[in-house]
């Protein structure tokens, strides 16, 4: 019994593992490193959040008494696009695969 749920679970985790690729490693002669990728990601991402920071504090100093519905309507589907586009310039979230999540039951189960 326990041989059969052994390779079950070996099964599982060599099919369900992923592969890293070495497309991201920079070829060694050229002058633009992972380093500078990874800070000018940084400084556009940085860039891109000081942009929806300063149309935010926009949309906050507007009198919105003034404007009809329509336009309310379109200021709220414009926040709620930068909120999510915020969560993701930011990458804020935990993302577990399928497979991590059947091997940790597994070895609860098994535990």
């Amino acid at each position: 019994m326990k041989k059969s749920i052994y390779l079950l679970t070996l099964t599982l985790l060599l099919c369900l593992a992923a592969t890293n690729s070495r497309a991201d490693v920079a070829v060694t002669n050229n002058t633009f490193s992972q380093e500078t990728a990874a800070n000018t990601a940084v400084a556009q991402k940085q860039q891109q959040l000081d942009e929806m920071n300063a149309r935010l504090q926009q949309i906050k100093a507007m009198d919105k008494s003034k404007l009809s519905h329509a336009d309310k309507k379109e200021l709220r589907r414009e926040l709620k696009d930068m909120q999510r586009h915020g969560i993701d310039v930011q990458g804020a979230g935990i993302y577990f695969s399928i497979g991590a999540l059947i091997i940790v039951l597994i070895a609860v189960i098994l535990i």
